[in-house]
């Protein structure tokens, strides 16, 4: 597991934890605590040491319930959830923390890529220490975009780039982007056949194709009425992005369909999430 600065750390946990969830950063001054804790000696942090500061931290508690659980299924609930609220920067701090202590360093510029167009032109601190502590994991290309992005303030002269992992895309870059292909060039990140649609599925939410893994989940839970764990992660998408209108439509194709509503969406509803707005 990577290991970071055990006081850098807990100083970015205590900035983010002063973020509302609910507005967008504006009193950029407390930057100041993890620019003092950057100074601090190193000191390796492990996975429970990790799940302390995090319960610390008052993280959300899709990560605290899930700890221990997949990686990569937090990383889903994660990138749902930063699809359905871009402006919450304590979300997407938690989202690049919990990619850099599980290794996946793959995820990582597109989560960053994620940060910075939320941001804009604003956070620059913020923007600074989070690219620095990082830097380390990324590839040399990867570092040299975003410290320009940061030198200049700006995408405008960059090349668009479709980072594994990202669920947003720039509007003021050069270009449509690289292909998936380039992107994915020297990365482990491998796609999964067609003949297996959930891991496709669970795929596409890793690399950030939100709308492409709803569609690809609901042809799936309407033909296979019983697959649990399709439907599990329909219901997790529909929960994380508060999609009420694909859900209500899906409803009401399953149950013309079906003739009837199956049995493991009974008693699903979004607005019985603790989380719903």
């Amino acid at each position: 597991m990577q290991s970071i600065h055990a006081h850098a750390f807990s100083g970015i946990m205590r900035v983010i934890h002063s973020l509302s969830t609910n507005h967008s950063v504006k009193d950029w001054s407390i930057i100041v605590l993890m620019n003092n804790a950057s100074t601090s000696k190193d000191s390796n942090i492990h996975s429970s040491s990790n799940k302390s500061e995090l319960n610390k931290s008052g993280q959300e508690d899709v990560l605290l319930n899930a700890l221990g659980n997949d990686p990569l299924a937090i990383w889903r609930t994660l990138n749902l959830k930063v699809s359905h609220d871009p402006q919450n920067i304590k979300l997407h701090v938690q989202r690049l923390l919990f990619g850099l202590e599980n290794e996946l360093a793959d995820y990582i510029p597109g989560a960053l890529q994620d940060l910075f167009i939320s941001l804009q032109q604003t956070g620059l601190p913020l923007r600074q220490r989070m690219f620095s502590l990082l830097s380390p994991v990324m590839m040399q290309t990867d570092r040299v975009y975003f410290q320009r992005w940061l030198d200049e303030d700006s995408d405008q002269n960059l090349e668009c780039r479709n980072y594994p992992g990202a669920v947003f895309s720039s509007q003021t870059c050069q270009g449509k982007g690289e292909n998936s292909e380039q992107s994915l060039s020297g990365r482990a990140v491998q796609e999964p056949g067609a003949n297996n649609p959930l891991a496709k599925a669970r795929f596409e939410i890793e690399m950030g194709r939100i709308d492409k893994a709803r569609s690809l989940l609901e042809a799936l839970c309407a033909k296979e009425l019983n697959n649990s764990e399709a439907i599990n992660e329909l219901q997790n998408l529909y929960r994380c992005t508060h999609n009420q209108a694909a859900y209500q439509s899906f409803i009401k194709q399953l149950q013309k369909s079906a003739g009837r509503l199956p049995e493991l969406w009974e008693k699903f509803s979004i607005k019985n999430n603790s989380e719903s707005k």
